[in-house]
């Protein structure tokens, strides 16, 4: 869930649809599931399942929407990572958690962060840090990089014969805040580094992981790299 310093908001590329302050999706950014119906989408915002505890603003349905370029450099990592869970006798499927996400929701999160009452979800996502040192410590800022549509929360997921499936243990939990959660920590089992690098080499050709969250992917290439969006979560 990182968080980026400064995103510019740019009126040539954001329309305004009919109904007064709202604003309209554009074309080309996608539900990834129109590009790749196998990538498994848990949006962890759009329940209170999250370190705030209840759902966020902006996101009114379970949609993993990214720009078609990131949607597609998503599905490329997805045949990668199929052919080498094949080659290990196993189905593994990337779970996307969180994808583009509104402006509204990020200041969602600037308000619950100055909030010092709020704190019912600590013992889970940040059990290490007193809440007053997550926006210092620059977990928690007022603009995200997932506005601008092309980064994703994202992990590996094995799929059980059943239908169901159960996320590979990566250590922590996507969105915990510590030390614990930097892609090369050592303070992880074997099995779980090797979790990380594995989610890395499917996803490095096209994406750059963010060094302090093993889940954060960018695309590097992004066609809006200095545009945030605010549109909800909606069909």
């Amino acid at each position: 869930m990182r968080f980026l310093k400064s995103v510019s908001l740019t009126a040539a590329t954001i329309a305004s649809s009919v109904t007064a302050g709202a604003e309209s999706r554009p074309a080309d950014i996608v539900d990834v599931k129109s590009v790749d119906d196998s990538i498994l989408v848990n949006m962890m915002y759009n329940t209170d399942e999250n370190f705030v505890g209840a759902k966020i603003e902006g996101y009114r349905a379970n949609i993993c929407f990214l720009t078609r370029q990131a949607a597609q450099a998503l599905k490329n990592a997805q045949s990668r990572l199929k052919k080498r869970a094949e080659e290990k006798n196993t189905k593994m499927v990337l779970l996307a958690r969180d994808c583009y996400r509104p402006r509204k929701a990020v200041q969602h999160f600037v308000r619950w962060a100055n909030d010092p009452s709020a704190t019912e979800k600590k013992e889970t996502y940040y059990p290490e840090l007193p809440k007053d040192r997550l926006i210092k410590d620059g977990y928690i800022a007022s603009v995200s990089g997932h506005s601008r549509a092309s980064t994703v929360d994202i992990t590996i997921a094995e799929l059980q014969d059943d239908g169901n499936y159960k996320e590979v243990d990566m250590g922590t939990i996507v969105d915990y805040f510590g030390e614990k959660s930097h892609t090369d920590s050592r303070a992880i089992t074997k099995d779980q580094a090797a979790s990380r690098k594995l989610l890395k080499s499917v996803l490095a050709p096209e994406f750059k992981n963010y060094s302090k969250e093993w889940w954060h992917y960018s695309l590097a290439q992004e066609p809006y790299p200095n545009t945030g969006f605010d549109f909800d979560v909606v069909p």
